[in-house]
């Protein structure tokens, strides 16, 4: 948090986009509390930009872990054998 983001322009040399895509990017990230902007001094990652990414994170994750559950019921798969196949991937270290 507080850490300043490249300007729009910089941003847009470096990853050879247009400059309207780079803008666009961080008026989203602004409207989703990710970051802010302060006139003349650029942008910022704000305090709760990080904790509202992890929420999104984890809400992606758990629509993952439903779509796996239902591939593995469609597949005949009961609780102990997905509970079996998730420790296994957990004890990978890399999630699969």
């Amino acid at each position: 948090p507080g850490d300043a983001l490249p300007s729009l322009r910089a941003l847009a040399a470096d990853l050879m986009v247009s400059l309207i895509t780079v803008k666009r990017a961080y008026e989203e990230l602004e409207r989703d509390g990710v970051i802010f902007s302060r006139q003349g001094l650029g942008a910022f990652v704000a305090a709760a930009g990080g904790e509202r990414l992890r929420e999104q994170n984890a809400g992606a994750a758990q629509a993952a872990l439903r779509t796996g559950v239902a591939a593995g019921r469609a597949a005949g798969l009961d609780d102990a054998a997905l509970r079996e196949m998730l420790d296994r991937i957990l004890q990978e270290g890399n999630g699969g």
